[in-house]
């Protein structure tokens, strides 16, 4: 108590004061039984000192007396107790109980420890702070958020796993067509078909939203064929084109397809083929065009020497818009873009991949 109040005089007097400013107040032994219910305490729960004093506090005073709205609560009481003896404080932690005749009754509880003059721990001192109504609607904006993201969480890992199931099935079926006859147009294809199987690996292993959020996510580091890249992306745009009625025009030389390069294959295919879908869905339909040029430059070191390539690939298109009505197709197009990236991922993601792809 000498932590809360820096006065002499009777210790039960001031916390047994029907003064509005005295918080409510309950403690507990070093069993968790209740030892102490201030006048307070009586009034904001319906309960009088003499019925409470003696019993558990979990369980039987919060629990019984006092009901919970269900077993995680009592779960919840009963650990920031525990941590209390303990000698563990817990701060305005939301608590929630229901008054004796039926009101539901919304808190914040600070629990702390109870020493005796040799500093020994004894038990726990509690006292609640009663929500305004402003941090009422507070909690409910609160517990209102955290189901819907345990409810995300839930069907985000539903998607995962019900995706992992086939993906593995055609996975397998591919291992088995390597082992046929192919012809080399027929290699090509599986090896597309392999290559977007594991971008769909790594964006599945992306459960964690937050890495992508901060831009910590992992990349790889391997060798792989440009041209298998760009195959791949291509594919990934192929459906939609056709549904818009566009060409699709390549300006890839066969010396830019059989570059080596190194980096993070299923990422730089995430980022390029974003930007691919993105650029189809803004062209112009029927009758439009995106176009794919890709250029290389020997990068130079410090000492002037020719070292690693570095690849450039980009995307074009034409949108043919009357000046009038530049401004209204300007915000249709932002539209359409926060349309396609929900919470702002789709679109931070690329540039995250981008940033992180540099060697550094």
């Amino acid at each position: 108590m000498d932590k809360f109040i820096n006065i002499q005089g009777d210790y039960k007097t001031i916390v047994h004061s029907p003064n509005p400013l005295i918080p409510p107040i309950f403690a507990s032994d070093e069993n968790t039984c209740c030892n102490e219910w201030n006048t307070a305490m009586e009034k904001l729960t319906g309960w009088n000192k003499g019925e409470v004093l003696g019993k558990m506090l979990v369980g039987e005073v919060f629990g019984s007396c006092c009901r919970l709205k269900g077993p995680d609560a009592l779960t919840k009481f009963m650990i920031t107790l525990h941590s209390a003896v303990e000698g563990q404080e817990t701060d305005d932690s939301p608590f929630s109980f229901f008054h004796r005749n039926g009101k539901f009754v919304q808190a914040l509880l600070t629990a702390n420890k109870r020493v005796n003059l040799n500093g020994d721990i004894i038990g726990a001192f509690c006292f609640l702070q009663i929500a305004s109504p402003e941090l009422q609607q507070a909690f409910k904006v609160q517990r209102e958020q955290e189901k819907k993201r345990f409810t995300s969480m839930k069907e985000l890992a539903y998607l995962v796993q019900e995706i992992k199931n086939p993906l593995s099935g055609i996975r397998f079926t591919n291992s088995l067509l390597e082992g046929t006859g192919l012809t080399e147009d027929q290699k090509q294809f599986l090896e597309t078909c392999a290559a977007c199987e594991k971008q769909m690996e790594k964006i599945l292993g992306d459960s964690h939203l937050k890495n992508i959020d901060d831009g910590s996510l992992e990349l790889e580091k391997a060798e792989f064929s440009l041209e298998s890249v760009i195959n791949a992306v291509v594919s990934q745009a192929m459906t939609l084109l056709r549904e818009r009625g566009l060409q699709l025009i390549g300006d890839i030389s066969d010396e830019i397809k059989a570059l080596t390069v190194f980096g993070d294959q299923a990422r730089i295919q995430q980022v390029l083929s974003d930007f691919l879908l993105n650029m189809v869905r803004c062209a112009p339909s029927p009758g439009g065009w995106v176009e794919i040029h890709a250029r290389a430059r020997m990068k130079r070191t410090a000492d002037g020497v020719n070292g690693a390539h570095r690849v450039q690939v980009s995307f074009l298109t034409a949108i043919f818009v009357p000046c009038m009505a530049l401004t209204k197709y300007n915000e249709k197009l932002t539209t359409n873009f926060c349309a396609f990236f929900p919470s702002g991922f789709r679109f931070l993601l690329p540039i995250c991949c981008v940033h992180l792809d540099t060697g550094s």
